[in-house]
């Protein structure tokens, strides 16, 4: 990026570097280190690598128009299966589906009772048709794709039992199709999705890189749950934090339960893929920009975004971003899926637990027949 803006603007760099290597931070003493030091001493006028933008950092220099928006994430090591709870049998239809179904079901019952009940007034029906119990069994087990072992002449009644079978087809074959497709494509499990469920799980240890914008926004940061994070994850280790991507990324993969506070910029063009494959907690981030910092006053600040300005509205910008990403977050066995026994336990648990209850209901029925029936 900085080279481009060189031959943009046709100017040459004399580059110093900050005798810490960080990026900076605002000290105790409410100095600053590293880079953001250098340009607020006057040392240095502006930065080659673009910095996240904090309110803390907008106090002390100035920056640029944004160079692209970003996301700091809780990234950590993809688990290594994924699992499946008794919760993902459901999971399959949302919960205004299920309902839908279960509305169907119960209307179709009631239907069904009706039209038993309105033929009394012109044939003759059985007791046995009238029994609620009947209608649930005989529409249960069109859903469960059992079809009807009775062959009404009524027209209504098999009006009714055709809607009932093409209503519960269909059903069948979407739940099947989401399922597979579930299974197949399975999605990641994770420990936890959200800032919340982090501090509650309390086993993964959270890392950030020394003197960055993310510790700088925990550590400073208005929201409770934040400072209650660092206070708890990262303040007891603030001396051992790592100092750079590279080193955060490989303490990732080595470390185990290590999660890492990091935004997207800081894993761009690392020149190092990771010897194992990570994943970002999706709902665990906070939204910021990055920019240019320059030094308060800058007489370059207008001529840099003028600049930034044109190569936003060329496209370059983004191209020139998209070009040196590299994807950290790859995985080499994305080719192929194996589905693991574990994953689809559940599913045996259920067939256990409906094998065991027909045993039951079949034990049951044969000890109270003579009783219910008795010769």
């Amino acid at each position: 990026m900085w080279e481009i803006l060189e031959k943009e603007i046709n100017f040459k760099s004399d580059y110093s570097k900050a005798v810490d290597n960080f990026p900076g931070a605002r000290q105790k003493n409410g100095s600053w280190n590293g880079v953001m030091g250098m340009m607020v001493k006057g040392e240095a006028e502006v930065s080659n690598i673009p910095f996240v933008m904090t309110p803390e950092r907008q106090s002390a220099v100035d920056f640029t128009l944004p160079l692209t928006d970003t996301r700091t994430y809780i990234v950590i090591r993809k688990p290594s299966t994924s699992e499946m709870t008794m919760n993902t049998l459901l999971q399959s239809f949302s919960v205004r589906l299920w309902t839908a179904v279960f509305v169907t079901f119960t209307l179709l019952i009631m239907f069904l009772i009706s039209i038993q009940h309105l033929r009394l007034h012109y044939e003759c029906v059985s007791k046995e048709d009238l029994r609620i119990m009947n209608s649930v069994f005989l529409i249960f087990t069109i859903f469960l794709q059992q079809g009807c072992s009775v062959l009404y002449k009524s027209l209504p009644l098999r009006m009714l039992i055709m809607t009932s079978s093409l209503t519960a087809l269909a059903l069948h074959l979407s739940y099947n199709g989401a399922f597979i497709s579930d299974l197949a494509v399975p999605k990641d499990w994770l420990p936890f999705t959200t800032f919340e469920q982090f501090l509650k799980d309390g086993s993964y240890r959270l890392g950030m890189m020394r003197n960055s914008a993310e510790s700088s926004y925990f550590n400073n940061s208005k929201d409770p749950l934040m400072s209650e994070i660092y206070d708890k994850f990262v303040a007891p280790y603030e001396n051992s934090l790592p100092g750079d991507a590279v080193e955060a990324i490989q303490r990732l993969c080595r470390i185990r339960n290590y999660a890492l506070a990091t935004h997207t910029f800081a894993l761009m063009n690392l020149g190092y893929i990771p010897n194992c494959t990570i994943t970002v907690v999706p709902d665990a981030f906070f939204p910021g920009s990055i920019a240019v910092a320059l030094s308060v006053n800058s007489p370059y600040k207008e001529v840099f975004n003028q600049m930034i300005q044109r190569l936003r509205s060329s496209g370059l910008l983004q191209r020139t971003y998209k070009r040196f990403l590299i994807d950290v977050f790859r995985s080499a066995d994305d080719a192929h899926v194996s589905i693991d026994i574990r994953v689809i336990t559940p599913i045996f648990y259920v067939l256990a637990v409906g094998m065991m209850v027909g045993v039951a209901l079949s034990v049951l029925e044969r000890c109270l027949h003579p009783v219910i029936n008795p010769k």
